[in-house]
């Protein structure tokens, strides 16, 4: 599985098309780890929340957001 996930990264960074693209690569990923209940939106939350715990700078974590 792991060789799968590697071919479909080194593709996503050469076509790129959209944000849509990228939320059914990922979609794609999650079913195959079997990370039912998981979406874009929340892994998103999710590394806000980890960046945040480990660095305590709001404002890096939210320019990296693009907030």
């Amino acid at each position: 599985m792991e060789k799968i996930l590697i071919d479909d990264l080194k593709n996503l960074l050469g076509r790129l098309e959209s944000d849509e693209t990228f939320r059914k690569l990922v979609k794609k990923w999650l079913k195959k780890a079997k990370l039912n209940g998981f979406s874009t939106h929340k892994l998103r939350h999710t590394a806000a929340s980890l960046m945040y715990k480990a660095n305590k700078d709001i404002r890096a974590v939210q320019e990296i957001l693009g907030h």
